[in-house]
């Protein structure tokens, strides 16, 4: 451990987590809200908005609607990163279980939002929009407390910190660009 490292990661965590997704509500709801919609179905668009956003997909009456939407995902990673930098001013213990309390929070609420936000003619499936939610607000996690605190090593085992695997990685970067 860093004796430097003053914070623990579950309830920054946490908090992270719940943050993001309110902020994702309100932005996405407050879109459909301008635009003369009802509370509820408001709610429903930003719910809606914020899983197709991460991957999750739709299924429209019959019509699956499966893409990815990268600038999305880039989109709900920076706001996740960003969430997470201001929820964490010190670096925290675990950078690792940080992002994993932010991806599983995030998971577990992705899944109740697909649900409460499925309709007969508009369905979220469940399991996807948790698993998209994981990885993407995981990553976000990840970089938004460990990049402003210039710890971005913490986030890899000491096996891939030498300097062969790093050239390796970065060769492979390379080619695939």
């Amino acid at each position: 451990m860093n004796p430097t490292v003053a914070t623990a990661p579950l309830r920054p965590g946490f908090l992270t987590a719940i943050l993001t997704v309110i902020a994702a509500l309100v932005l996405g709801s407050g879109v459909a809200l301008l635009s003369g919609a009802d509370l509820v179905p408001s709610l429903r668009t930003g719910a809606r908005a914020w899983l197709v956003l991460q991957g999750s997909g739709l299924e429209l009456q019959g019509a699956t609607l499966g893409l990815v939407p990268l600038g999305g995902v880039l989109l709900c990673v920076a706001l996740t990163a960003r969430v997470a930098h201001a929820m964490t001013p010190d670096p925290v213990d675990s950078p690792g279980a940080f992002a994993a309390t932010v991806a599983g929070t995030c998971g577990v609420l992705a899944a109740v939002l697909a649900s409460v936000a499925s309709t007969p003619s508009i369905v979220v499936h469940p399991v996807r929009a948790a698993a998209a939610a994981f990885v993407v607000s995981g990553v976000g996690a990840a970089l938004g407390a460990t990049l402003p605190h210039g710890r971005g090593r913490d986030l890899w085992p000491d096996a891939w910190r030498r300097a062969d695997v790093r050239q390796a990685v970065r060769a492979g970067a390379l080619g695939a660009l």
